[in-house]
């Protein structure tokens, strides 16, 4: 189970397609520290780092759906936070000192990765910017824009 970066991932828009990217290489880190042997003593921060990006991502994402119109936010909101609950609840039973192996993390985030970039990011961003193209940039949506700077 090999995690890269995949153009099938694309979805358009290149500051989400950036913010992806980012995800997926933390999602590779974690892979690294599996086949590496150094999952159980990098876990904790592998999860806080991934936790802190995807709200990030999360809301970023999100407000730049509502600023273009998309009709399905609720829907994809939730998919955020069922995510965002399940990562939460690993890094917590890590944090009460239970052991979180890193196999059941990696098949959450491949799974996700699968079905939300590839199709529900993908369709919700063609719903609203039906001409994106791989390349096409769009400006940071208005809460994000100091965040940059």
């Amino acid at each position: 189970m090999i995690v890269e970066w995949k153009a099938s991932f694309c979805c358009g828009v290149e500051s989400i397609d950036e913010q992806h990217k980012a995800l997926v290489g933390l999602i590779a880190t974690l892979h690294r520290a599996m086949v590496e042997g150094r999952a159980k003593a990098e876990m904790a921060e592998i999860i806080e780092n991934l936790v802190f990006y995807a709200r990030y991502h999360f809301a970023w994402e999100e407000q730049w759906l509502d600023q273009h119109g998309f009709k399905g936010l609720a829907a994809h909101s939730a998919d955020h936070e069922r995510l965002t609950r399940e990562i939460l609840l690993l890094q917590s039973r890590l944090q009460e000192g239970q052991q979180v192996a890193g196999m059941p993390l990696m098949r959450l985030l491949q799974d996700w990765l699968l079905t939300h970039i590839e199709q529900r990011d993908k369709a919700a961003v063609a719903s609203v910017f039906p001409s994106a193209q791989q390349t096409e940039t769009d400006p940071q949506p208005q809460a994000f824009e100091q965040v940059a700077d």
